[in-house]
């Protein structure tokens, strides 16, 4: 009889076990399942509406190169930052102005989540840090007229009666953006050099850091000719900054494509 009794005991005490283990393995499973649907919803950025309605707008940083500066660059860009806000109720862009050096270390540090720049600074950021492009732009210029293709104006002061093609800056003070700046020196210096000028030959070349400087370099005879991008005289013509009268372009070609100089 005790025999019976304790196999009996032995029995219920391994069906208590595989319940238990039972219990155990679902509450594993569940627990599984519930961290798993957690990664999900945190990876797809899905909140639930009552903690999304109290949390701040995630901000979106879009740098914009400001090649006519800080304040040129804020001016035309935050329009565009403002609408992309109220259209995304739940996120607020903001706009970063960034000179030429930088550009790279921001986009290598991950600073900003968008950038606008030239096709040649945009090559440099694909190549170096897998920057992909999602937008081209078409540039607004004179008369309300788009061109979706710029290029270089080397110019002087209306009354420099010395330099009045390539090879007549040899030995002459030039001025440009950036060694980086597609249409304030890339462009420029590729049709001095292939109209028979010579850029080793210049006295001075000095990068003033944006086009409105290279301008303003030119006009005050710092220097004794320029290289800016197309439409950069006509803008600063329209914002009363530059009297068109007061500089004289070298080789001037009438692009239809550019709309301008």
């Amino acid at each position: 009889m005790q025999a019976e009794i304790l196999r009996k005991k032995i029995v219920f005490s391994r069906q208590k076990l595989n319940e238990y283990r039972k219990n155990q393995m679902n509450f594993s499973r569940a627990l599984f399942a519930l961290r798993a649907l957690t990664a999900l919803i945190i990876s797809l950025g899905l909140v639930p509406l009552s903690i999304a309605d109290s949390m701040p707008p995630q901000k979106v940083r879009i740098g914009v190169l400001a090649k006519r500066g800080e304040q040129v660059a804020r001016v035309k860009w935050q329009a565009m930052a403002d609408y992309l806000t109220v259209a995304s109720s739940k996120r607020q862009f903001e706009i970063v102005p960034l000179d030429f050096d930088e550009i790279p270390p921001v986009v290598h540090n991950g600073l900003i989540d968008f950038v606008i720049v030239n096709s040649a600074i945009y090559v440099g950021l694909s190549v170096d840090y897998g920057v992909r492009r999602i937008l081209t732009m078409k540039n607004r210029v004179a008369n309300n007229q788009s061109a979706s293709m710029f290029g270089s104006v080397v110019f002087v002061r209306a009354d420099n009666k010395e330099v009045n093609g390539w090879q007549d800056l040899n030995g002459k003070r030039l001025a440009a953006v950036h060694e980086t700046s597609l249409g304030g020196w890339i462009l420029g210096r590729h049709a001095i050099e292939k109209g028979g000028g010579d850029i080793d030959g210049l006295d001075l070349l000095t990068f003033s850091g944006t086009h409105d400087q290279v301008v303003k370099d030119v006009l005050a005879g710092r220097v004794d000719a320029g290289v800016v991008r197309t439409d950069t005289l006509e803008r600063m013509a329209e914002e009363s900054q530059l009297d068109l009268a007061a500089i004289r372009v070298i080789n001037r070609r009438n692009r239809e494509a550019f709309h301008c100089c």
